[in-house]
């Protein structure tokens, strides 16, 4: 029997143990084909002119970044930055009430882990607790203020976001989003920059997909403004080399349109 093995692996030809793994072999085969036949050959899209450096000196506080992203076609919302406590009651008033205000601190990264987000803001007075809540919660780090966004319900949230592999290059991530996104882990990932068709694949492969197309008679997302998104977002690695990481977490999918509730940009060199 030994001989026999060694003759045909010699020979090139292809052997199991068992019935069952030669079947299992062939079903593979046969589904690889498949796909092969359905494809077509693409070309890669051209990868993007580089349009950095990021504004100021790249280390980007939220407010900051999403100037940022306003001013590369990314729907974002109204926004304030306030420094004191007087000035996020005047943000809000600005924003109109019911508000959300957050911490800014460039050593908070994950602010709902720290008590850094504070939600359906609706007075003046919810407005000066809501300073004095976030404050407290960077707890002696470096704080900045706050900023405030108007109170915005989704249909859904999702995470876009690119980082850089040491054999890859840029890669560009998508999935459900929110605070639960670490553990659902339903993420899709694709080497950058992707085109329209890749995207819309990204957003279908994921298991979560039924909720976003409008499960149990529900109204679907829109999910042509997330494919768009997604393809704009795979291009920043290119648009700014310095970019390490950048997440937009969450973004709120809505039945027209979407808008990005939160961004992280991570420059090279600087620790998480």
């Amino acid at each position: 029997m030994t001989k026999a093995i060694d003759h045909l692996q010699a020979g090139g030809v292809p052997n199991f143990c068992t019935g069952e793994r030669a079947v299992a072999a062939l079903a593979g085969m046969a589904r690889y084909g498949e796909r092969r036949q359905r494809s077509r050959p693409r070309l890669s899209p051209p990868l993007p002119a580089e349009r950095g450096p990021l504004p100021g000196q790249g280390e980007l506080l939220e407010h900051q970044a999403m100037a940022w992203l306003a001013g590369n076609g990314v729907p974002v919302p109204d926004f304030r930055f306030a420094a004191t406590a007087q000035a996020t009651v005047q943000a809000c008033r600005d924003i109109g009430y019911p508000a959300v205000v957050k911490v800014v601190s460039p050593q908070i990264l994950h602010k709902s882990d720290c008590g850094g987000v504070r939600l359906d803001i609706r007075d003046d007075e919810a407005a000066l607790d809501a300073f004095e809540a976030v404050e407290r919660a960077a707890g002696g780090r470096d704080f900045r203020g706050a900023i405030v966004y108007p109170m915005i319900r989704p249909v859904q949230e999702v995470l876009l976001g690119i980082s850089r592999d040491p054999q890859f290059g840029p890669v560009v991530a998508f999935g459900l989003g929110g605070i639960y996104a670490e553990i659902w882990q339903d993420v899709s990932l694709r080497v950058a920059p992707v085109d329209r068709e890749e995207a819309e694949t990204m957003i279908r492969e994921i298991k979560s997909f039924p909720l976003l197309d409008g499960a149990r008679g529900q109204t679907p997302c829109d999910l042509d403004a997330l494919a768009d998104l997604l393809v704009r977002v795979s291009r920043f690695s290119f648009w700014y080399p310095e970019i390490s990481e950048l997440d937009l977490n969450p973004v709120l999918l809505l039945h027209d349109g979407l808008i990005v509730a939160d961004v992280r940009v991570i420059t090279l060199g600087r620790s998480r």
